[in-house]
């Protein structure tokens, strides 16, 4: 029997799952929107979740002190994630299982940020957000929506 040191470094660890390159182009557009969505998601998280008030007054949201855990929830909901979609990616070499990861990531975050949009859409017409608030905030969830997209375009 062969010891695992010897075997190819390029063959997958399940046996089984064949292993699969994305053409250059897009493999590296991919990893490279991948990367950036769960930096920003992970930095954009922790700014709730450590500076809220800063973070409210960004967005030209008032955010009074009893508020502030909803704050904080948001921002641990970002973190995680960023984190997540951080530790599901890899590099334009991966298993089938590794690209479902991925993708299943992706989504999270696509139907996270589409359910924050058409919230700050009711916020709009309800009249509980402000047009300069809405426009930041849904503008954000449109644009990590946007590069969600694109990630799992690539994937």
């Amino acid at each position: 029997m062969a010891s695992s040191a010897s075997k190819d470094s390029t063959e997958p660890l399940i046996p089984g799952v064949s292993a699969r390159t994305l053409p250059d182009n897009q493999s590296k557009v991919g990893l490279h929107v991948i990367k950036t969505t769960a930096v920003l998601r992970a930095i954009s998280g922790a700014a709730c979740l450590f500076a809220p008030k800063l973070v409210g007054e960004l967005f030209q949201l008032s955010i009074a002190p009893q508020d502030m855990i909803l704050a904080r929830l948001f921002g641990v909901r970002d973190a995680v994630l960023g984190g997540l979609l951080w530790t599901a990616k890899d590099a334009s070499r991966t298993t089938d299982a590794t690209q479902s990861e991925i993708r299943r990531a992706l989504w999270a975050n696509i139907i996270t940020d589409s359910v924050d949009l058409c919230s700050c859409l009711v916020g709009l017409m309800d009249g509980t957000m402000s047009v300069p608030s809405a426009a930041l905030v849904g503008g954000g969830a449109f644009v990590f929506t946007l590069l969600g997209i694109i990630g799992l375009k690539s994937t």
